[in-house]
């Protein structure tokens, strides 16, 4: 089982809340707790949660009062709540798990999780099950830690693809934390110069007013070369052996090969003035100029700048969009005024 950021555990007892946590960090996964007293405060730290930690996985208790009763469908609509709080800003996969003493109600719960969620157009969670807190203290009222993790890797243990990706998540935040210690080293007050000489490099005479750009290109050499050594393990390579075995006919639909070749190709932050080395923007066509869309609303002249050598005038009528991509051999990178 590999370590899973941000897990979230909500329930109305506290020592309920202790006895996950408890058997989760235990195993390296760090939770967010979340004590539910009445639904407007849970609703409001949900909210919270959601927007400060983007979790991957939520513990959530069926119904939030007197203990062992059938939930209510406001109980089920209270605890909706609380998950689309959580979730409404999640792009990512996620995945849910009732924790409750009535697993009879869980088809319920789920039920009304997926009304919610289709009415306010939130992703549905990747996976959604249940664990029976009686399973989880076998020998009477005192819970094993044990136990609970057992039954939470079940759930997680036939989940390749995701387990791969959080796995690889994990990885690109351990290798950042590699990269910040090798560029510190023993030498910490020399920090401010190895900075600046790497930005340097990358931004030559154009680095006043670009400095997170630059350091940020120049990192990332350093984090690509951690990340592809962490994907050499042997536990990473038979990860993702599981993950990407026995696919199938491999065919995607036309909106999933679009929304990939976005990813792949398109810089996102198209608001931006500054334009990165390497990104790929929009541009439009204007009769017999070419404008660089810097946001969706207008475009500036930009090729009227450009060296005749570096362009040439043209006039496409049928086609809307064309790409450029402004790579590190422009002027951005150019030690020179």
């Amino acid at each position: 089982m590999q370590k899973i950021m941000n897990a979230v555990v909500i329930d109305d007892e506290k020592g309920h809340i202790y006895e996950i946590t408890k058997a989760l960090s235990e195993k390296g996964i760090s939770t967010i707790p979340i004590h539910y007293q009445d639904p407007t405060s849970a609703y409001k730290k949900c909210s919270e949660v959601g927007k400060m930690a983007a979790p991957r996985v939520i513990i959530t208790d069926i119904q939030m009062r007197d203990q062992g009763a059938t939930p209510t469908k406001d109980d089920l609509t209270n605890v909706a709540r609380c998950l689309l709080e959580i979730v409404k800003v999640t792009a990512g996969p996620y995945i849910i798990l009732a924790w409750t003493s009535v697993p009879n109600s869980f088809n319920a719960l789920k039920d009304r999780v997926e009304e919610v969620f289709t009415k306010k157009n939130v992703r549905r969670p990747f996976y959604f099950d249940s664990i029976c807190k009686n399973e989880c203290r076998p020998e009477g009222e005192a819970f094993k830690t044990k136990e609970i993790f057992k039954k939470f890797s079940e759930h997680l243990e036939g989940q390749k693809q995701i387990k791969a990706l959080l796995q690889w998540e994990r990885s690109v935040l351990q290798a950042a934390s590699y990269s910040v210690n090798e560029l510190v080293g023993e030498e910490e007050q020399d920090i401010k110069k190895v900075l600046h000489v790497l930005a340097k490099q990358v931004a030559g005479a154009n680095l006043a007013g670009n400095e997170s750009v630059a350091v940020n290109e120049a990192l990332l050499y350093v984090l690509k070369d951690k990340i592809s050594h962490l994907s050499l393990e042997e536990s990473n390579k038979e990860i993702w052996k599981e993950a990407l075995e026995n696919p199938g006919k491999a065919i995607i639909s036309d909106d999933q090969k679009a929304n990939l070749n976005s990813i792949l190709h398109f810089d996102e932050n198209v608001d931006h003035p500054m334009i990165c080395p390497g990104d790929v923007w929009e541009i439009q066509n204007e009769s017999k100029f070419v404008g660089l869309m810097t946001s969706p609303s207008k475009a500036s002249n930009f090729i009227a700048g450009f060296k005749k050598e570096f362009y040439k005038e043209a006039k496409v009528e049928d086609d809307k969009i064309i790409c450029m991509e402004i790579s590190p051999a422009c002027d951005f990178s150019q030690d020179c005024q």
